[in-house]
Protein backbone atom coordinates (compact mmCIF):
# COMPACT_ATOMS: atom_id res chain seq x y z
CA UNK A 1 0.00 0.00 0.00
CA UNK A 2 0.72 3.86 -0.77
CA UNK A 3 2.55 5.37 2.59
CA UNK A 4 3.23 8.97 3.10
CA UNK A 5 5.44 10.86 5.48
CA UNK A 6 4.16 13.99 6.76
CA UNK A 7 6.05 17.32 8.35
CA UNK A 8 4.64 19.03 11.66
CA UNK A 9 1.10 17.53 10.82
CA UNK A 10 -0.34 19.36 13.86
CA UNK A 11 0.70 22.48 12.55
CA UNK A 12 -2.06 21.82 9.94
CA UNK A 13 -4.89 20.54 12.62
CA UNK A 14 -4.26 21.21 16.26
CA UNK A 15 -3.57 17.44 16.96
CA UNK A 16 -1.08 14.77 17.09
CA UNK A 17 -1.03 11.69 14.34
CA UNK A 18 1.81 9.44 13.97
CA UNK A 19 4.45 10.76 11.91
CA UNK A 20 3.52 8.50 8.91
CA UNK A 21 0.03 8.90 6.91
CA UNK A 22 -2.46 5.65 6.31
CA UNK A 23 -3.09 4.60 3.09
CA UNK A 24 -4.37 7.28 0.64
CA UNK A 25 -6.28 4.55 -1.09
CA UNK A 26 -9.48 3.74 0.40
CA UNK A 27 -9.85 0.90 3.38
CA UNK A 28 -11.65 1.04 6.72
CA UNK A 29 -8.97 2.72 8.91
CA UNK A 30 -7.55 5.16 7.07
CA UNK A 31 -8.56 8.38 9.36
CA UNK A 32 -11.22 11.07 8.02
CA UNK A 33 -8.93 13.16 6.62
CA UNK A 34 -7.37 10.56 3.50
CA UNK A 35 -10.46 8.35 3.34
CA UNK A 36 -12.78 9.37 0.36
CA UNK A 37 -15.35 11.07 1.31
CA UNK A 38 -17.74 11.23 -1.95
CA UNK A 39 -21.24 11.90 -0.20
CA UNK A 40 -22.79 8.45 -2.81
CA UNK A 41 -21.01 6.35 -5.40
CA UNK A 42 -22.65 6.38 -8.91
CA UNK A 43 -23.68 2.38 -9.01
CA UNK A 44 -21.72 0.64 -11.84
CA UNK A 45 -24.50 0.52 -13.70
CA UNK A 46 -25.20 3.89 -14.02
CA UNK A 47 -22.48 4.68 -15.24
CA UNK A 48 -22.40 1.84 -18.15
CA UNK A 49 -25.61 3.49 -19.45
CA UNK A 50 -23.50 6.92 -19.38
CA UNK A 51 -21.42 5.26 -22.05
CA UNK A 52 -22.60 6.48 -25.40
CA UNK A 53 -20.82 9.49 -27.33
CA UNK A 54 -22.63 12.36 -27.45
CA UNK A 55 -21.83 15.67 -29.89
CA UNK A 56 -21.59 19.20 -29.41
CA UNK A 57 -21.27 21.75 -32.33
CA UNK A 58 -17.97 24.06 -31.46
CA UNK A 59 -17.55 27.67 -32.92
CA UNK A 60 -14.58 29.91 -32.80
CA UNK A 61 -15.07 33.38 -33.22
CA UNK A 62 -11.91 36.10 -33.54
CA UNK A 63 -9.50 33.22 -33.39
CA UNK A 64 -6.40 34.57 -35.41
CA UNK A 65 -6.23 34.09 -39.36
CA UNK A 66 -4.33 30.87 -40.14
CA UNK A 67 -5.50 28.81 -37.06
CA UNK A 68 -5.62 25.17 -37.24
CA UNK A 69 -9.19 24.85 -35.96
CA UNK A 70 -11.95 24.74 -38.54
CA UNK A 71 -14.47 27.72 -37.49
CA UNK A 72 -17.27 25.05 -36.93
CA UNK A 73 -16.86 21.63 -36.18
CA UNK A 74 -18.28 18.73 -34.11
CA UNK A 75 -16.97 16.86 -31.15
CA UNK A 76 -17.78 13.29 -29.79
CA UNK A 77 -17.43 12.25 -26.29
CA UNK A 78 -18.79 9.94 -24.32
CA UNK A 79 -21.18 11.24 -22.05
CA UNK A 80 -19.31 9.67 -18.70
CA UNK A 81 -16.33 11.22 -19.65
CA UNK A 82 -18.21 14.76 -19.88
CA UNK A 83 -19.35 14.37 -16.40
CA UNK A 84 -15.64 13.66 -15.32
CA UNK A 85 -14.80 16.73 -16.18
CA UNK A 86 -17.54 18.35 -14.79
CA UNK A 87 -16.96 17.09 -11.51
CA UNK A 88 -12.74 18.08 -11.85
CA UNK A 89 -13.86 21.45 -12.94
CA UNK A 90 -16.60 22.45 -10.25
CA UNK A 91 -14.48 20.90 -7.40
CA UNK A 92 -12.64 23.30 -5.06
CA UNK A 93 -8.97 23.48 -4.98
CA UNK A 94 -9.18 24.72 -0.54
CA UNK A 95 -12.24 23.65 0.20
CA UNK A 96 -12.44 19.88 1.84
CA UNK A 97 -16.19 20.53 2.59
CA UNK A 98 -17.19 20.86 -0.33
CA UNK A 99 -19.13 18.43 -2.07
CA UNK A 100 -21.32 20.12 -4.68
CA UNK A 101 -19.49 18.54 -7.66
CA UNK A 102 -20.41 15.18 -6.80
CA UNK A 103 -23.66 16.08 -5.51
CA UNK A 104 -24.46 17.83 -9.14
CA UNK A 105 -23.50 14.20 -10.68
CA UNK A 106 -25.67 12.52 -8.52
CA UNK A 107 -28.66 14.72 -9.15
CA UNK A 108 -28.24 15.00 -12.69
CA UNK A 109 -26.68 11.63 -14.19
CA UNK A 110 -30.04 11.10 -15.67
CA UNK A 111 -30.51 14.62 -16.88
CA UNK A 112 -29.31 14.31 -20.64
CA UNK A 113 -30.88 12.25 -22.91
CA UNK A 114 -29.84 8.47 -23.21
CA UNK A 115 -29.19 8.35 -26.86
CA UNK A 116 -26.28 8.56 -29.12
CA UNK A 117 -26.12 12.01 -30.96
CA UNK A 118 -26.40 15.64 -30.11
CA UNK A 119 -25.96 16.39 -26.15
CA UNK A 120 -29.72 17.54 -24.87
CA UNK A 121 -31.56 17.24 -22.03
CA UNK A 122 -33.90 15.35 -20.78
CA UNK A 123 -37.44 16.65 -21.37
CA UNK A 124 -38.35 17.28 -18.13
CA UNK A 125 -35.67 19.89 -17.64
CA UNK A 126 -37.58 22.18 -19.07
CA UNK A 127 -40.25 22.14 -16.04
CA UNK A 128 -37.20 23.26 -13.84
CA UNK A 129 -37.00 25.94 -12.42
CA UNK A 130 -34.93 28.98 -13.62
CA UNK A 131 -31.95 29.00 -10.70
CA UNK A 132 -31.96 25.16 -11.67
CA UNK A 133 -31.59 25.80 -15.13
CA UNK A 134 -29.08 28.11 -14.63
CA UNK A 135 -26.69 25.87 -12.40
CA UNK A 136 -26.80 23.01 -14.37
CA UNK A 137 -26.07 25.27 -17.58
CA UNK A 138 -23.43 26.76 -15.99
CA UNK A 139 -21.71 23.34 -14.73
CA UNK A 140 -22.40 21.67 -17.32
CA UNK A 141 -20.64 24.60 -19.59
CA UNK A 142 -17.55 24.68 -17.25
CA UNK A 143 -16.78 20.92 -17.99
CA UNK A 144 -17.38 21.17 -21.48
CA UNK A 145 -14.82 24.19 -21.42
CA UNK A 146 -12.12 22.43 -18.80
CA UNK A 147 -12.51 18.99 -21.96
CA UNK A 148 -11.59 21.71 -25.20
CA UNK A 149 -8.89 23.20 -23.04
CA UNK A 150 -7.35 19.43 -22.36
CA UNK A 151 -8.22 18.47 -25.81
CA UNK A 152 -7.97 21.35 -28.22
CA UNK A 153 -6.09 23.88 -26.83
CA UNK A 154 -2.72 22.16 -25.53
CA UNK A 155 -4.26 23.06 -21.74
CA UNK A 156 -2.20 20.63 -19.10
CA UNK A 157 -3.29 22.24 -16.28
CA UNK A 158 -6.43 23.99 -14.82
CA UNK A 159 -6.64 25.57 -11.79
CA UNK A 160 -9.45 28.66 -9.91
CA UNK A 161 -8.51 31.84 -10.91
CA UNK A 162 -10.66 33.31 -8.14
CA UNK A 163 -8.02 31.97 -5.30
CA UNK A 164 -4.75 33.95 -6.99
CA UNK A 165 -7.09 37.00 -7.61
CA UNK A 166 -7.98 37.18 -3.80
CA UNK A 167 -4.83 36.68 -2.61
CA UNK A 168 -3.46 39.40 -4.45
CA UNK A 169 -6.10 41.58 -4.11
CA UNK A 170 -5.67 41.11 -0.11
CA UNK A 171 -1.94 41.99 0.08
CA UNK A 172 -1.76 45.41 1.57
CA UNK A 173 0.47 46.93 -1.40
CA UNK A 174 -1.59 46.06 -3.94
CA UNK A 175 -2.29 49.85 -5.50
CA UNK A 176 -5.93 47.85 -6.07
CA UNK A 177 -6.71 46.42 -2.54
CA UNK A 178 -10.25 48.38 -1.59
CA UNK A 179 -10.55 50.40 -4.34
CA UNK A 180 -13.46 50.18 -6.31
CA UNK A 181 -11.97 48.89 -10.12
CA UNK A 182 -14.86 50.05 -12.17
CA UNK A 183 -13.84 53.85 -10.97
CA UNK A 184 -10.38 53.00 -12.08
CA UNK A 185 -11.79 52.65 -15.75
CA UNK A 186 -11.71 48.55 -14.62
CA UNK A 187 -14.51 46.05 -14.48
CA UNK A 188 -16.25 45.26 -11.17
CA UNK A 189 -15.43 45.93 -7.74
CA UNK A 190 -12.05 44.11 -6.19
CA UNK A 191 -12.26 41.74 -8.58
CA UNK A 192 -15.81 41.31 -9.03
CA UNK A 193 -15.34 40.31 -12.84
CA UNK A 194 -12.58 37.81 -12.62
CA UNK A 195 -12.14 34.84 -14.80
CA UNK A 196 -12.72 31.39 -13.90
CA UNK A 197 -9.37 29.29 -14.73
CA UNK A 198 -5.69 30.19 -15.16
CA UNK A 199 -4.39 27.50 -16.92
CA UNK A 200 -0.89 25.86 -17.97
CA UNK A 201 -0.43 24.65 -21.45
CA UNK A 202 2.11 22.13 -22.37
CA UNK A 203 4.84 24.60 -22.94
CA UNK A 204 4.15 26.42 -19.51
CA UNK A 205 2.28 29.28 -21.45
CA UNK A 206 -0.25 30.52 -19.55
CA UNK A 207 -3.87 30.87 -20.62
CA UNK A 208 -6.66 33.02 -19.24
CA UNK A 209 -10.22 31.33 -19.55
CA UNK A 210 -13.87 32.00 -18.98
CA UNK A 211 -16.93 29.49 -18.71
CA UNK A 212 -20.75 30.86 -19.54
CA UNK A 213 -23.33 28.68 -19.78
CA UNK A 214 -27.34 28.17 -20.69
CA UNK A 215 -30.14 26.13 -21.87
CA UNK A 216 -31.63 26.84 -25.20
CA UNK A 217 -30.94 28.32 -28.51
CA UNK A 218 -27.52 30.06 -28.72
CA UNK A 219 -28.68 33.22 -28.25
CA UNK A 220 -29.55 32.04 -24.45
CA UNK A 221 -26.06 33.30 -23.35
CA UNK A 222 -27.24 37.01 -23.71
CA UNK A 223 -24.77 39.16 -25.78
CA UNK A 224 -24.07 41.30 -22.60
CA UNK A 225 -23.10 37.95 -20.59
CA UNK A 226 -20.61 36.92 -23.94
CA UNK A 227 -19.35 40.75 -23.66
CA UNK A 228 -18.77 39.83 -20.23
CA UNK A 229 -16.83 36.77 -20.44
CA UNK A 230 -14.33 38.70 -22.97
CA UNK A 231 -13.92 41.70 -20.10
CA UNK A 232 -13.53 38.96 -17.49
CA UNK A 233 -10.20 37.55 -19.23
CA UNK A 234 -9.17 40.92 -20.21
CA UNK A 235 -9.08 42.31 -16.52
CA UNK A 236 -5.96 40.20 -15.36
CA UNK A 237 -2.65 39.26 -16.03
CA UNK A 238 -1.22 36.98 -14.12
CA UNK A 239 2.46 37.66 -13.00
CA UNK A 240 5.47 35.54 -12.97
CA UNK A 241 4.32 33.07 -15.76
CA UNK A 242 4.15 34.13 -19.48
CA UNK A 243 0.49 34.34 -21.21
CA UNK A 244 1.15 32.29 -24.55
CA UNK A 245 1.24 34.84 -27.78
CA UNK A 246 -2.22 34.07 -29.10
CA UNK A 247 -5.18 32.31 -27.86
CA UNK A 248 -3.91 33.15 -24.57
CA UNK A 249 -7.66 34.54 -23.14
CA UNK A 250 -10.36 32.31 -24.21
CA UNK A 251 -14.01 33.15 -23.68
CA UNK A 252 -17.03 29.81 -23.60
CA UNK A 253 -20.35 30.47 -23.70
CA UNK A 254 -22.63 26.84 -23.65
CA UNK A 255 -25.90 26.32 -24.52
CA UNK A 256 -27.90 23.03 -24.70
CA UNK A 257 -31.01 21.76 -26.47
CA UNK A 258 -33.76 20.10 -24.94
CA UNK A 259 -34.88 16.25 -26.12
CA UNK A 260 -37.91 17.90 -27.81
CA UNK A 261 -36.51 20.82 -29.78
CA UNK A 262 -36.27 20.58 -33.06
CA UNK A 263 -33.64 23.25 -34.11
CA UNK A 264 -31.68 24.43 -37.16
CA UNK A 265 -28.56 22.57 -37.74
CA UNK A 266 -26.65 25.77 -36.74
CA UNK A 267 -28.66 26.39 -33.34
CA UNK A 268 -28.70 22.95 -31.40
CA UNK A 269 -26.55 22.45 -28.48
CA UNK A 270 -23.14 24.32 -28.91
CA UNK A 271 -19.78 26.25 -27.53
CA UNK A 272 -18.59 29.48 -28.76
CA UNK A 273 -15.20 30.25 -27.99
CA UNK A 274 -14.11 33.91 -28.46
CA UNK A 275 -10.05 34.72 -28.18
CA UNK A 276 -10.55 38.73 -27.55
CA UNK A 277 -7.91 40.83 -27.55
CA UNK A 278 -6.16 42.00 -24.22
CA UNK A 279 -7.67 44.73 -22.22
CA UNK A 280 -6.37 48.05 -21.02
CA UNK A 281 -4.17 47.83 -17.58
CA UNK A 282 -5.29 44.56 -16.19
CA UNK A 283 -5.10 43.66 -12.85
CA UNK A 284 -1.74 41.91 -12.13
CA UNK A 285 -2.19 38.85 -10.66
CA UNK A 286 0.41 36.86 -8.86
CA UNK A 287 0.73 33.53 -10.12
CA UNK A 288 3.38 30.93 -9.80
CA UNK A 289 3.93 28.05 -12.11
CA UNK A 290 4.44 25.63 -8.86
CA UNK A 291 1.23 27.14 -6.84
CA UNK A 292 -0.94 26.33 -10.50
CA UNK A 293 -0.29 22.77 -10.86
CA UNK A 294 -0.68 22.29 -7.41
CA UNK A 295 -3.81 23.62 -7.47
CA UNK A 296 -5.01 21.76 -10.16
CA UNK A 297 -4.62 18.70 -8.72
CA UNK A 298 -6.13 19.82 -5.82
CA UNK A 299 -9.60 20.18 -7.48
CA UNK A 300 -9.03 16.36 -8.90
CA UNK A 301 -8.25 14.86 -5.45
CA UNK A 302 -11.19 16.88 -3.91
CA UNK A 303 -13.49 15.72 -7.01
CA UNK A 304 -12.20 12.09 -5.60
CA UNK A 305 -13.43 12.90 -2.09
CA UNK A 306 -9.71 13.41 -0.85
CA UNK A 307 -10.22 16.84 0.31
CA UNK A 308 -8.16 16.40 3.18
CA UNK A 309 -5.10 15.10 0.98
CA UNK A 310 -5.59 18.08 -0.96
CA UNK A 311 -5.14 20.03 2.30
CA UNK A 312 -1.97 18.60 3.09
CA UNK A 313 -0.60 18.96 -0.23
CA UNK A 314 -1.16 22.50 -0.37
CA UNK A 315 0.15 23.19 2.70
CA UNK A 316 3.79 21.08 1.69
CA UNK A 317 3.44 18.41 4.92
CA UNK A 318 3.04 15.53 2.57
CA UNK A 319 7.15 14.88 2.41
CA UNK A 320 7.71 11.24 0.56
CA UNK A 321 6.67 8.06 -0.94
CA UNK A 322 7.94 4.81 -0.91
CA UNK A 323 7.52 4.09 -4.70
CA UNK A 324 8.12 0.28 -3.75
CA UNK A 325 4.57 0.45 -2.14
CA UNK A 326 3.02 1.15 -5.04
CA UNK A 327 2.31 -2.45 -6.88
CA UNK A 328 -0.40 -3.59 -5.47
CA UNK A 329 -2.50 -0.17 -6.52
CA UNK A 330 -1.31 0.70 -9.98
CA UNK A 331 -3.18 -0.43 -13.08
CA UNK A 332 -2.69 -0.18 -16.87
CA UNK A 333 -4.00 2.25 -19.23
CA UNK A 334 -3.13 2.97 -22.85
CA UNK A 335 0.57 1.45 -21.74
CA UNK A 336 0.82 3.74 -18.48
CA UNK A 337 0.98 2.65 -15.29
CA UNK A 338 -1.50 4.32 -13.17
CA UNK A 339 -1.81 5.16 -9.40
CA UNK A 340 -5.53 4.25 -7.71
CA UNK A 341 -6.48 6.95 -5.94
CA UNK A 342 -10.02 6.25 -5.36
CA UNK A 343 -13.34 3.70 -6.05
CA UNK A 344 -16.15 5.63 -6.62
CA UNK A 345 -18.68 2.91 -7.59
CA UNK A 346 -17.72 1.73 -10.92
CA UNK A 347 -14.87 3.80 -11.77
CA UNK A 348 -11.73 3.84 -10.21
CA UNK A 349 -9.56 7.63 -10.80
CA UNK A 350 -5.70 7.79 -10.03
CA UNK A 351 -2.64 9.58 -11.73
CA UNK A 352 -0.17 8.36 -14.05
CA UNK A 353 2.53 6.58 -12.12
CA UNK A 354 5.43 9.26 -12.47
CA UNK A 355 3.15 12.02 -12.24
CA UNK A 356 2.28 10.50 -8.78
CA UNK A 357 5.46 10.35 -7.40
CA UNK A 358 6.80 13.71 -8.98
CA UNK A 359 3.75 15.22 -6.94
CA UNK A 360 3.71 13.47 -3.69
CA UNK A 361 7.48 12.50 -3.54
CA UNK A 362 9.29 15.96 -2.59
CA UNK A 363 8.34 19.15 -1.57
CA UNK A 364 6.54 21.90 -3.68
CA UNK A 365 9.52 24.07 -4.86
CA UNK A 366 9.68 23.17 -8.56
CA UNK A 367 6.71 20.82 -9.16
CA UNK A 368 6.17 22.38 -12.09
CA UNK A 369 9.35 21.28 -13.65
CA UNK A 370 9.12 17.85 -12.52
CA UNK A 371 5.47 17.41 -13.14
CA UNK A 372 6.23 18.27 -16.53
CA UNK A 373 9.39 16.09 -16.94
CA UNK A 374 6.75 12.73 -15.72
CA UNK A 375 3.92 13.75 -18.02
CA UNK A 376 6.67 13.45 -20.78
CA UNK A 377 7.91 9.96 -19.64
CA UNK A 378 6.86 7.10 -21.32
CA UNK A 379 5.22 8.85 -24.01
CA UNK A 380 2.12 10.50 -24.26
CA UNK A 381 -1.68 8.62 -23.53
CA UNK A 382 -2.57 6.49 -26.18
CA UNK A 383 0.74 4.30 -27.14
CA UNK A 384 -0.06 0.54 -27.53
CA UNK A 385 0.48 -1.25 -24.54
CA UNK A 386 2.63 -4.82 -25.27
CA UNK A 387 2.77 -5.73 -21.75
CA UNK A 388 0.85 -8.09 -19.43
CA UNK A 389 -1.87 -6.29 -18.26
CA UNK A 390 -3.35 -6.94 -14.44
CA UNK A 391 -6.38 -5.18 -15.32
CA UNK A 392 -7.96 -4.76 -18.81
CA UNK A 393 -9.82 -1.75 -19.46
CA UNK A 394 -13.33 -2.37 -21.99
CA UNK A 395 -11.92 -3.22 -25.46
CA UNK A 396 -14.33 0.01 -27.22
CA UNK A 397 -16.55 -1.36 -30.12
CA UNK A 398 -15.00 -0.08 -33.81
CA UNK A 399 -16.96 2.91 -34.97
CA UNK A 400 -16.60 4.61 -38.42
CA UNK A 401 -13.03 7.06 -38.65
CA UNK A 402 -14.63 10.11 -37.28
CA UNK A 403 -17.03 8.67 -34.25
CA UNK A 404 -15.45 6.88 -31.98
CA UNK A 405 -17.08 4.36 -29.92
CA UNK A 406 -18.21 4.19 -26.01
CA UNK A 407 -15.72 5.20 -24.25
CA UNK A 408 -13.23 2.94 -21.96
CA UNK A 409 -10.36 4.24 -19.58
CA UNK A 410 -8.60 7.23 -20.07
CA UNK A 411 -6.08 9.76 -19.12
CA UNK A 412 -5.89 13.43 -19.39
CA UNK A 413 -3.20 15.55 -20.44
CA UNK A 414 -2.07 15.97 -17.20
CA UNK A 415 -1.89 12.40 -16.43
CA UNK A 416 -5.40 12.31 -14.17
CA UNK A 417 -6.46 8.91 -15.27
CA UNK A 418 -10.21 7.20 -15.30
CA UNK A 419 -10.77 3.47 -15.25
CA UNK A 420 -14.11 1.67 -15.88
CA UNK A 421 -15.03 -1.25 -13.68
CA UNK A 422 -16.60 -2.81 -16.26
Amino acid sequence: MVRFGIDSLAQVWSISYPAVMPHIFVDTWSPYWCKTSAPVQICPATWHELSHIVEVEVVSEEFPTGHALEARRTIRLPLRELLVAVGIATSSATNASDLSAWGFLVEHAQSFRATSGTLRTIKGAAEWDSRAKGVFAERVGMGLTAWLLWHEQDIVHIADAEWFIGKSLAESGNPYNGKGLASLGLYGKDGKYKPDYFCLDSASAAVIAESKGALGPPSAVSSAERKKAKEQVKNVDPTGVSLRTSLARLAFATTIRGELDSPNADKDSQVSVTDPDGGPDPIPVKVSPDELVVHSYCKFLQFCGLGGLALLLRAGRVAGVEVEDLDDVTRQVDGRDVVVLADLGGVEFGLVREVFVALFGRRLDGIAERIGRALEQGGPPGQPDTREREHEPTEPETGDDETPAAGGDFILPNGVAAIWNE
